[in-house]
């Protein structure tokens, strides 16, 4: 078993399955409110939570790992019929989210620089998510791993299928 941290969670690597599991961050979200208040940026920075309440800017802070988790299994089970997507196969209350495992991408894989080439046609490589370690082959197929957050959502909407769809007929 290997770990990898994300942003806002934490993923336990088997071989043939990853289990996703929120990160709780209570120190950063100290260091961030005493740092945002140095500088005169937490109202600001706040209001990416919650406009009207700083309590419930923090609540949604802590629990951003929970509604990745749920984003993510709900986005696949509406959009199973799509084969860019890597299976999440199990919830259990936002807490823990089961997901079958692909190889992942390197950076320097022939793969990744013709996906980054396509991406950058469609101006759509300077998306965050949009990194190698976020794409991976299962079986036999371009699928995205990490699909959790509106951005990638709104991408995978806008055409990012139609690309991988393109990818795995041309090169896989």
């Amino acid at each position: 078993m290997k770990i990898g941290i994300g942003s806002t969670r934490a993923v336990l690597i088997f071989s043939d399955f990853v289990i996703k599991i929120p990160r709780v961050r209570v120190l950063r979200l100290f260091t961030r409110i005493i740092e945002t208040n140095r500088n005169g940026s937490l109202k600001r920075k706040s209001q990416l939570y919650s406009k009207k309440n700083i309590f419930i800017a923090v609540v949604r802070y802590l629990i951003e790992g929970i509604k990745a988790n749920r984003r993510e299994y709900f986005y696949f089970q509406k959009n199973k019929e799509k084969e860019g997507l890597l299976p999440t196969t199990l919830l259990i209350f936002g807490l823990i989210e089961i997901q079958k495992k692909g190889n992942v991408l390197e950076e320097s894989s022939f793969l990744w620089k013709r996906i980054f080439i396509l991406l950058r046609r469609e101006n759509l490589h300077k998306i965050s998510s949009f990194k190698a370690c976020n794409f991976c082959i299962f079986e036999k197929k371009l699928k995205i791993l990490d699909y959790a957050d509106e951005e990638t959502f709104q991408l995978l909407e806008r055409g990012v299928f139609v690309i991988m769809q393109k990818i795995n007929s041309r090169y896989i």
